[in-house]
């Protein structure tokens, strides 16, 4: 799909070269400081970076990010927008960077059409998760954020939207295509960072909104084509030894990533009339494999907005909170062990593999926004963030160990948009 992109891209430069088309360039971006108390595991923001936030890390790297959108309306229902955002990742190129190359038809006031590298808005921030201004954290909660690691689609989308009582707006977006992430496995080896192939990526969204409130659900169904690297050489040493072992056979069942499906569902409201914010989302994760434990998690928000010598000023809590449906799987260990190689593979699964896929922690929020002018704003951020027991995907593990059960996060970032 890199190829895909670029076609795209370079056709519509040509387009806006030959005709009468209005442009528009908006940039945006967050300078931002981190200081965590643990040195040992970094907490990632999202799974495209594989430098986390600890007191050795870099700590300018993992919120900072640079932004810039063209719009070009070619004519008055048809337009092409591209977006491209430097940040923290594990890779840097072009084609990664971009997080829109589309086109969008207004074909009336109620249906839209979008076609090439789309955002999905299937949480209640999807489309402004690197636009800092738009939401009042320093970074989205990563206990809701980080496990669907779709942050674009190349394909395309149907929206329908109708206005009710002139306030009220409905809108529903059906959208398909497929994702190529690169998805953070493990530290310092970049060959055991994996680019998923997911697809199809099929999912709607459904919102009503008004001026104070957002209310969304979202669902998303995927498919992983390929397997993550450090996976495959466990999976081959169980199938050498399924003779040993019977339950070694369903091996792929278990734990093979190829093949497996992801389920996705999300409902958000968001409030703000300006004097109070209230905030709520909730997601489910329901994994085909068993080595993958399905997970719940939701946040809630809190704020009040006052204005001092003419600075707005919003102070807030939060909370948010991720855990298993279920203990993460085992298997059982025959009653005398005489193959070594059986043993050591057996252990792997059991206190490695199997318990970093159950992630279990929640992060308490004290932060305050002020709003320095129409365009740019200023947050300090305090969190504590608990583990219990492991806390998988969301951490870079330099040791290889269970995550350490606390930390605390310190973080400052000024936000721009213009």
């Amino acid at each position: 799909m890199r190829f895909y992109v670029f076609v795209v891209l370079l056709f519509f430069t040509t387009m806006c070269a030959i005709s009468d088309t209005v442009a528009t360039l908006h940039t945006f971006g967050t300078a931002g400081y981190v200081y965590s108390t643990n040195s040992n595991q970094y907490l990632l923001r999202d799974l495209s970076q594989n430098h986390g936030m600890g007191n050795e890390s870099d700590p300018f790297a993992s919120d900072s990010r640079l932004g810039v959108q063209l719009n070009l309306d070619l004519t008055q229902n048809l337009s092409f927008i591209t977006q491209e955002v430097y940040a923290n990742r594990i890779t840097q190129n072009l084609n990664d960077n971009i997080e829109w190359a589309l086109l969008r038809w207004t074909v009336n006031e109620n249906y839209t059409i979008r076609i090439g590298r789309i955002g999905t808005d299937i949480f209640a921030l999807s489309d402004q998760r690197n636009v800092g201004v738009t939401y009042n954290w320093v970074r989205p909660p990563t206990e809701i954020y980080n496990f669907m690691p779709v942050y674009s689609v190349d394909g395309a989308d149907i929206k329908y939207s109708r206005n009710y009582n002139d306030n009220n707006t409905f809108s529903i977006k059906l959208f398909g295509g497929k994702s190529n992430p690169v998805f953070y496995v493990t530290d310092n080896n970049p060959g055991k960072n994996s680019e998923l192939d997911l697809y199809p990526v099929l999912g709607y969204t459904m919102s009503l909104e008004n001026n104070k409130t957002i209310a969304r659900l979202s669902y998303v169904y995927t498919k992983e084509m390929s397997q993550l690297p450090d996976a495959q050489p466990l999976i081959n040493a169980a199938q050498m030894l399924s003779p040993l072992y019977s339950p070694f056979n369903n091996i792929n069942s278990i734990a093979q990533f190829q093949n497996s499906t992801l389920q996705f569902y999300d409902f958000s409201v968001n409030y703000d009339d300006g004097k109070w914010w209230l905030y709520n989302e909730n997601t489910l994760n329901l994994f085909s494999i068993k080595a993958k434990t399905d997970k719940v998690a939701f946040a809630f928000g809190l704020g009040r907005h006052f204005t001092l010598y003419g600075i707005h000023i919003l102070p807030f809590v939060s909370y948010s909170r991720v855990y298993p449906l279920r203990h993460y799987y085992q298997f059982q260990y025959p009653q005398t062990l005489q193959n070594s190689n059986l043993n050591g593979v057996l252990n792997m699964f059991n206190n490695g593999y199997f318990p970093g896929m159950a992630e279990n922690q929640y992060t308490q929020t004290f932060g305050i926004r002020i709003d320095t002018t129409e365009h740019t704003d200023v947050k300090i951020q305090f969190d504590k963030v608990t583990v219990i027991g492991y806390g998988g995907q969301e951490w870079q593990n330099n040791l290889g160990m269970p995550t350490i059960p606390e930390t605390n996060i310190i973080s400052v970032t000024f936000d721009w948009s213009y």
